[in-house]
């Protein structure tokens, strides 16, 4: 059996940003521990170990200034036993994910505790000093287990109706209070810590599904038609009487939790009234919420939600207005707590100079030969800057893996790692680029001339601990801030975003067709290479999001214009709005078995639809119009389909509008000699392919579209046929206006079916920058083009109203505009008349089932 011992100082080190001062750490030593070390161990036991070598383990302190990551340690097995320990003064927490009958994701270690977990095969055990905490949060989560059954939707933030959100309460009222009675039950047994820590956890998971499922029956309530006044008496009888002091995580104390019911009194206030021009406003409501959440707060849990609501909610969400500003500045002006102010301002002044995505500061330093190297320098190029100096072991620890990640890259000349140290000595940062000890020797190696720290280009990327790591995009902007840390991995992770950024250099291939002989441009970088089809080969290659891998397309033989009118298959599968994010696009494809991972077609007779917007903002706009393409083919072989219904970034990129294209195509287009017009001009594949789609369909008795239908366009007297047929001939027109009014309608980029967004207005009228004002459409305007086109539901994409795909209008309209950018990607998928929002992980999460002899469904 071997031990494996992981010193906190390391721990903290790899953590820097945090220290090892943080007054929560002094709030939990002077309350209830005294400063000795002791020494803690867990050892785990399992049969099934004996077909393993190692065995993963995270730890972490219990808290920080702004929250730690789990350190993921990897530990040899031996004799189907494996042991961590450490010499602690705080409690730790130790995360056990590997083992599967595990009721726990992670437990609770305090100082001088020493148990064993034993895994069976039918349950695990708990033994020795200490154990008594794991043996009751166990008893918790089978408390919970037991108790959900009763429940027969167990999901907090989705369908509702006054059934569904009932029965959840009684749910969570039982659950509430057995798990204070189980806790209560173990006071003696427990340090003070631990009873109070496990009690105030359990208190925030119930508060947590109490408030989610709350804002769904919210949600629910608003579409049917309650009264604001049954609203606030439900709230009244279910939420608050359930929120009081006794049921709530300490205000006043260590461990700090959900705000939910501060949202919720102040919504209480205005009696849910979303029609109150207070209450409607973002900025009202979140100045509301920080004005409340000061009062309700005291001590270090105070402190805790000014850094976490500073952050999340007003720098993150508001930006800079004056009104964050203001907070700021008084925040920062309180005296006390010094480490969590630090923490803000550094959060503070990232945000504003170092945010993922941004362009990373100017900076120049010098090399060994004196010569001055500046940004310019590395244009195109993906840079990896190591920020280091002589002497500091952390710099020690990540050589080593610097040198492994530029041998994997060594021929790769777009790559470049650089190496910057902030020595002052010059002689010594020569002698340790030589000795190769603290930096690596192959590295473009630059130099603060003599300032250390005090250098501008140093003090511009905030560089405060090291190594300190940049990665830059070949446009100079920050790929991700921060890195993970190479040294917990051994650079896996690190890699992956550097190999990510190589197939973003590559574009293409690009096919034009004159006088039928097939040119196809592929570029890599700042090179482009063209190529003459033979006559008998009709396939080509494209890269897809993972660096390497590649599928096949053949080329179809003739570009047909698409019918619009379909009978509704069994399945479909819709989604819309992806962006040139072909990570998310392949990712919701494969995990709902739409396709599989060498991207054919495994969908059999259902249907893929995409509503619109393949275009702009992402950078595989590319790759992700050839898969569209070559599921076409494959789908038709199977009994399938594919629907390309155009959105408002098609026609842009058509008729040569190309204010959201990012600079890659720009610069790709001059390599072709070629203008961006050009790349989907009626000479192209992919252009030529775009003019067969239509912009509205019919599958069944839904109606799909990229926008919406407007009261304007209600008023037309044409068909689903009628609008593809007039729109069609003029989708790369540059005109603005034209004679006849239904060409006028459908093309017009206010009451258009490209750009329509009155279904989603989050007010009843709103006016715009440019004086126009517009009103909320409708459920009679609604109503009146599911009888114009004979449809019971309409389905959009163009706006985003959720994180999730959303159901509006009494389950009339469907939104399925989500943020594929942030990760947050979901899909709509239809079996039967079963609608349900799935997501990368093929997670289902049923929306409503479509009995129209019963009710309506629930907008979400």
């Amino acid at each position: 059996m071997i031990n494996i011992i992981v010193p906190l100082f390391l721990y903290l080190t790899a953590n820097s940003c945090y220290g090892q001062g943080d007054q929560d750490f002094q709030y939990v030593k002077n309350t209830y521990y005294n400063f000795k070390e002791k020494g803690s161990v867990i050892e785990f036991r399992s049969a099934q170990f004996r077909d393993k070598d190692s065995f993963k383990v995270g730890v972490r302190p219990i808290d920080c200034v702004g929250g730690c990551d789990f350190q993921d340690l990897s530990m040899p097995i031996s004799n189907g036993k494996v042991k961590w320990k450490d010499f602690i003064s705080l409690p730790f927490q130790v995360s056990t994910n590997e083992i599967p009958k595990a009721q726990n994701s992670y437990w609770i270690i305090e100082p001088g505790d020493s148990m064993v977990i034993d895994v069976n095969r039918h349950d695990i055990q708990f033994s020795g000093r200490g154990s008594e905490k794991f043996e009751l949060q166990l008893k918790l989560k089978l408390l919970d287990d037991r108790l959900k059954k009763n429940v027969f939707n167990p999901v907090t933030y989705g369908p509702a109706s006054h059934k569904d959100y009932f029965n959840f309460n009684n749910y969570l009222n039982s659950l509430l209070d057995s798990t204070k009675i189980i806790v209560n039950s173990y006071k003696s047994q427990l340090s003070s810590f631990a009873f109070k820590y496990i009690m105030d956890v359990e208190l925030n998971n119930i508060l947590d599904m109490r408030t989610d499922k709350f804002y769904s029956f919210l949600s629910y309530a608003y579409s049917s038609g309650l009264t604001l006044q049954s609203i606030c008496d439900i709230y009244d009888s279910t939420y608050l009487i359930k929120t009081g002091e006794d049921n709530l995580p300490s205000r006043d104390g260590y461990f700090f939790g959900s705000w939910g019911p501060i949202r919720l009194q102040v919504g209480r206030r205005f009696s849910f009234d979303r029609k109150d021009q207070y209450y409607s406003s973002e900025l009202t409501r979140t100045l509301l919420y920080f004005e409340l959440g000061l009062k309700s707060y005291k001590g270090i849990a105070r402190e805790k939600f000014l850094s976490n609501f500073l952050i999340r909610e007003m720098i993150k969400d508001l930006g800079f207005i004056p009104e964050v500003e203001s907070a700021l500045a008084s925040y920062y002006s309180e005296s006390g707590y010094s480490e969590y102010k630090s923490y803000v301002k550094d959060y503070e002044e990232k945000a504003r100079n170092l945010q993922t995505g941004k362009k990373s500061p100017d900076f120049s330093f010098a090399d060994n030969q004196g010569n001055i190297i500046n940004k310019n320098y590395f244009y195109g190029k993906i840079v990896l800057m190591d920020f280091w100096f002589t002497g500091f072991p952390g710099c020690v620890q990540l050589a080593p893996i610097l040198r492994r990640m530029q041998k994997i890259f060594e021929n790769n000349s777009h790559v470049v790692f650089v190496s910057i140290s902030t020595d002052e000595d010059k002689g010594e940062w020569l002698k340790s680029i030589t000795g190769g000890k603290y930096t690596t020797v192959d590295a473009l190696n630059l130099y603060t001339e003599g300032l250390g720290i005090n250098h501008p280009s140093i003090k511009a990327f905030n560089v405060s601990s090291f190594p300190s790591l940049f990665l830059l995009d070949a446009d100079g902007k920050i790929i991700q801030n921060p890195l993970p840390d190479p040294r917990l991995d051994n650079g896996k992770q690190l890699i992956a975003l550097i190999s990510k950024q190589l197939t973003l250099l590559k574009d293409g291939p690009y096919v034009f067709i004159n006088d039928r002989t097939k040119t196809t441009y592929s570029i890599n970088g700042s090179s482009v290479t063209a190529l003459k089809l033979p006559p008998k080969k009709s396939t080509v290659v494209v890269q897809t999001d993972v660096y390497g891998k590649e599928f096949t397309v053949k080329l179809q033989k003739t570009l047909l214009k698409q019918a619009t009118e379909f009978e509704k298959p069994v399945k479909l599968f819709i989604l819309s709005d992806i962006e040139g994010n072909f990570e998310a696009f392949s990712k919701l494809l494969q995990a709902n078995k739409v396709i599989d991972e060498s991207y054919n077609w495994k969908f059999g007779k259902g249907h893929l639809v995409f509503a619109g917007d393949m275009f702009d903002r992402g950078k595989q706009v590319t790759e992700c119009l050839w898969l569209m393409y070559s599921l076409e083919e494959k789908a038709k072989t199977a009994g399938g389909y594919v629907h390309f219904v155009l959105g408002n970034h098609e026609l842009m990129n058509l008729q040569g509008d190309h204010r959201y294209v990012q600079q890659k195509y720009k610069d790709n287009a001059k390599v072709m000699n070629k203008t961006l017009k050009d790349l989907y001009n009626e000479e192209s594949e992919l252009g030529k392919w775009l003019r067969t789609k239509n912009i509205i369909e019919k599958i069944g008795d839904l109606l799909f579209i990229h926008a919406g239908i407007s009261k304007e366009l209600n008023k037309l007297p044409v068909s689903v046929s009628d609008i593809n047929q007039v729109a069609r001939p003029h989708y790369a027109d540059t005109a603005k206006s034209y004679k006849e009014q239904k060409l006028n309608t459908i093309l017009s980029n206010k009451v258009g079916p490209f750009w329509y967004r009155d279904y989603y207005l989050d007010q009843e009228i709103k006016t715009y920058a440019s004086g126009d004002t517009v009103y909320k459409a409708s459920i009679s305007q609604v109503n009146e083009t599911l009888n114009k086109f004979n449809v019971s539901r309409i389905i959009t994409g163009h706006t985003i109203v959720a994180d999730t795909i959303s159901v509006h209008y009494g389950g009339k309209v469907i939104n399925t505009d989500t943020k594929h950018a942030e990760g947050k990607s979901e899909a709509l998928l239809i079996e039967g008349d079963h609608y349900y929002r799935v997501n990368q992980e093929g997670k289902r999460v049923l929306l409503f089932v479509d009995d129209k002899k019963k009710t309506s469904p629930s907008p979400q």
